[in-house]
């Protein structure tokens, strides 16, 4: 420190951060095309969630009153292909929020604490050595803050409570906590929605409906998701569990990794099968004879 500083002794100020640009720079190394739902659903899955949905509406949805269209009665299916999508909602079945997890959804990078499970709510990666040198660089988890790669102002519901988040002056993000109104039970669906920022037809289903059955195929808890365009099904997904069995391990397989931080103590076969349905096939146009 100069000697000028050390005779005016000014005070330290607080180092002001634009969080709207390091999010975006962050999402930028990590994108990808079903990037928010891998994330939500493998935050699911860590959350001991036995089901999900992933809904696609429109804004014809979501400006119809409730009473009139429950009168109305289901709409017909638009084409799913060219249809713009106003809004994505994901919503999962499980464990309420607990004080602690929306306490990480309003931190930056604060992740899930439990070691054992991927990435809940932050950024982070994670490394796992494999043995003989090789070291697995498992993906990085974006959490919670992916879903800003598609939406200025997410929402989440979970039990009883509810918090939204927007954007303020000089790239600071703002959010508002509070008690959903009229809550007298607490609904064990946690309801994340994304109204984007672009409108855009959903994904497409054969794609979409892939990503999910790859996805779901290594976790441990979530078996469920159905997906939805407006209130009409258009694919499900529902993984089943057979009986397990022990399989023994090698005698001359190294059991300990060469740090000593892993161990192999038993090698266990499940069985799982799957059922997909898909709703929604495309029209498909005839080519016309030239």
């Amino acid at each position: 420190m100069s000697a000028v500083m050390q005779q005016s002794q000014p005070e330290y100020e607080a180092v002001t951060i634009d969080m709207r640009a390091l999010i975006d720079n962050v999402l930028a190394r990590y994108s990808g095309e079903f990037s928010v739902f891998r994330e939500l659903l493998q935050n699911s899955d860590d959350a001991g969630c036995d089901a999900a949905e992933i809904r696609f509406e429109t804004t014809a949805l979501l400006e119809r009153n409730p009473e009139a269209a429950m009168d109305a009665g289901p709409h017909s299916l638009s084409d799913l292909e060219t249809t713009n999508v106003a809004q994505w909602t994901f919503k999962n079945h499980g464990q309420p929020f607990r004080e602690q997890d929306w306490l990480r959804l309003r931190k930056i990078a604060s992740g899930n604490p439990d070691s054992r499970k991927v990435g809940a709510f932050g950024v982070g990666g994670c490394q796992t050595s494999l043995g003989s040198g090789a070291v697995l660089d498992c993906e990085p988890t974006l959490g919670f803050y992916s879903l800003f790669s598609v939406t200025e102002n997410p929402y989440v519901s979970s039990g009883n409570k509810e918090m939204e988040f927007s954007w303020g002056e000089g790239g600071q993000l703002r959010y508002r906590f509070g008690v959903l109104p009229g809550a007298v039970t607490v609904d064990l669906w946690t309801t994340f929605k994304m109204p984007l920022r672009e409108h855009a037809p959903m994904p497409r289903v054969s794609g979409l409906m892939k990503f999910l059955a790859t996805s779901i195929t290594f976790m441990v808890h979530l078996k469920d998701v159905a997906v939805f365009f407006d209130s009409r099904p258009v694919g499900r997904i529902t993984k089943y569990l057979g009986q397990s069995k022990d399989v023994p391990i090698p005698e001359d397989l190294q059991r300990r990794s060469p740090k000593q931080i892993m161990m192999v103590k038993s090698v266990w076969q499940h069985r799982k099968s799957f059922q997909l349905f898909v709703f929604y096939v495309p029209t498909v146009t005839p080519a016309q004879p030239s």
